[in-house]
């Protein structure tokens, strides 16, 4: 069964925008990012925290394609406090 977790919580566990994405890359990629554009694996990190590149599909893509994130323009773990 799975815990409800409290406000504090959640803020305890998601303070910041970097920490959501980590969990949410955690849980989207275990064995590390996948290009969801293209399925490339050949994928390196931007400098912009939260991007990648893929080298075949050659797209820079984040954690949030594919999901019912995507465009959205609120920061992640503010989703994650409402969810």
């Amino acid at each position: 069964m799975t815990r409800v977790l409290s406000m504090y919580e959640l803020i305890r566990r998601f303070p910041d925008l970097a920490t959501a994405i980590a969990y949410l890359e955690k849980m989207l990629w275990p064995s590390g990012p996948v290009c969801l554009l293209c399925n490339g694996h050949r994928v390196k990190p931007r400098n912009t925290p939260g991007w990648h590149n893929c080298a075949d599909g050659r797209r820079n893509f984040t954690v949030r394609v594919g999901t019912i994130f995507h465009r959205l323009h609120m920061p992640l773990h503010k989703w994650l406090y409402a969810m």
